[in-house]
């Protein structure tokens, strides 16, 4: 597009560097926009309005339920992340006793219909420091995406008393 002349871009060195007149913190709290929910392999994808501070997080206040309201809920403590400072974006592994029991659970996980996640605003601040909004139990986010178990069990062990 040519009908706007070019505007050029002036370096300023560290000699010439200016101080801002006005600087405006941060405040408003990050916000989970979407997330995805597979039961196998069992994993989380978080996506974040803004970067959130990944040494931060808590899993004790994240959970998943069935339904968006108030239900049978299980917390995902036994989980993981793959390291990193900041990012909108945060997969989860979920550690396989948390995907036991959330495989226990009539329901949950099978479709967006049946998987809701709530979270307390501990769970992760923001880069200033922000604590997160949190998600209610009474009023849960539902999943974007879900990918159910297709995985058949198998006989792993077994014990024979005679």
């Amino acid at each position: 597009d040519t009908s706007v002349p070019a505007q050029f871009v002036i370096a300023i060195g560290k000699i010439q560097a200016q101080q801002a007149s006005i600087y405006i913190a941060d405040t408003l709290a990050p916000k989970i926009v979407s997330f995805v929910f597979s039961l196998d392999p069992a994993y989380l994808t978080l996506n974040f309005d803004e970067p959130v501070d990944l040494t931060t997080l808590d899993f004790s206040s994240l959970a998943l339920q069935n339904a968006s309201t108030t239900s049978p809920s299980v917390s995902v403590v036994q989980s993981s992340h793959t390291p990193s400072d900041m990012d909108v974006f945060v997969n989860i592994t979920i550690a396989r006793a948390a995907s036991d029991n959330i495989k226990a659970v009539a329901g949950l996980g099978k479709s967006i219909l049946s998987t809701y996640l709530t979270v307390a605003s501990s769970f992760v601040k923001d880069m200033a420091g922000n604590s997160l909004t949190p998600i209610l139990s009474t009023a849960g986010q539902q999943a974007q995406q879900t990918k159910a178990d297709i995985v058949r069990p198998s006989l792993t062990a077994f014990t024979l008393d005679l």
